[in-house]
């Protein structure tokens, strides 16, 4: 949680307030800083080969991304101690066929369904649906 919310400081808004293309701006300036940081081996062999780090191959790093600038950048919210468990769950979701979920991810799911292929197959229900 810290080291994605660090990097708040420098990522601001192109705009007043962050926006849909902050939010994939945040996805490819951020998550591929996480990705080298997280395996700078890794990393430094594909640059050598001229290998372009493709984020798409990363899904459950995107979703990551995405919750966290919905959640604390977007909204301007404090982090808790539930969110980085919200965090983690959200990494299987890119491989699952639909989701069921209290009602703010299910908007943060809604919002990058609508900006990424990632999740175009995917259905997603708030819990207010099986009550």
């Amino acid at each position: 949680m810290e080291s994605i919310l660090g990097l708040k400081p420098n990522f601001k808004p192109k705009g007043k307030y962050y926006s849909a293309t902050d939010a994939v701006r945040f996805l490819q300036e951020g998550a591929i800083q996480y990705i080298i940081a997280e395996n700078p081996i890794w990393a430094k062999r594909m640059i050598e080969n001229s290998h372009i780090i493709n984020i798409d191959a990363f899904p459950s790093v995107k979703c990551a991304f995405y919750t966290v600038f919905y959640r604390f950048y977007a909204e301007k919210r404090e982090p808790e101690l539930q969110d980085i468990f919200d965090i983690l769950i959200t990494n299987v979701t890119p491989y699952m066929d639909m989701i069921v979920t209290e009602k703010f991810q299910a908007e943060i799911f809604k919002k990058v369904k609508r900006r990424d292929k990632m999740f175009e197959n995917l259905e997603i229900a708030g819990l207010s649906r099986f009550r």
